[in-house]
């Protein structure tokens, strides 16, 4: 098979070698109102372009004024994700707050079960596990969570993120 590979390129179509097969079209004829033309090609109206042009910066003003006010609006309306609340576990977010509370319940969990819990609060099992661990390392020195299934949880670090 290698013996038949060639280290020179192989020519799928011949090259054609007739250079005056192309060439460059002649500049179309200028009309009274300075737009081009020619046979079939598009003719430009510098005036016209300038009022569509002008329409279009309007439009967009009015609709920037629109979506600018109703993301204003909306963000008055809802509260900043990021902002902390009270009662959060080991600086926790609510919904990862809440998925600890909920796996304080018993001291292992079916792995099924908790992506079960996860999934009821919008979190991926995987993810909430990580970040769970990642504040008990920050607050106990050791993770709140082991084994993958069943999954237990260490009720002395549980202890301590919840009198935090």
């Amino acid at each position: 098979m290698h013996a038949l590979a060639s280290s020179a390129p192989i020519p799928v179509i011949p090259a054609d070698h007739d250079a005056g097969d192309f060439t460059i079209p002649a500049q179309p004829a200028k009309t009274a109102d300075g737009g081009a033309q020619s046979g079939g090609d598009l003719v430009l109206n510098p005036a016209r372009l300038a009022e569509v042009m002008a329409s279009t910066r309007q439009v967009s003003q009015v609709l920037t004024a629109v979506f600018i006010d109703e993301e204003s609006a909306e963000r008055a309306r809802s509260p900043d994700i990021e902002e902390p609340l009270a009662g959060g576990v080991a600086g926790l977010d609510p919904a990862h707050s809440r998925f600890v509370r909920a796996l304080a319940a018993q001291p292992a969990w079916p792995r099924a079960e908790l992506e079960a819990v996860a999934v009821e609060l919008g979190l991926m099992a995987s993810g909430a596990i990580e970040t769970v661990n990642d504040a008990a390392f920050d607050a106990a020195d050791a993770p709140l969570l082991e084994g993958h299934d069943p999954v237990e949880l260490d009720r002395e670090v549980l202890k301590e993120i919840l009198d935090d």
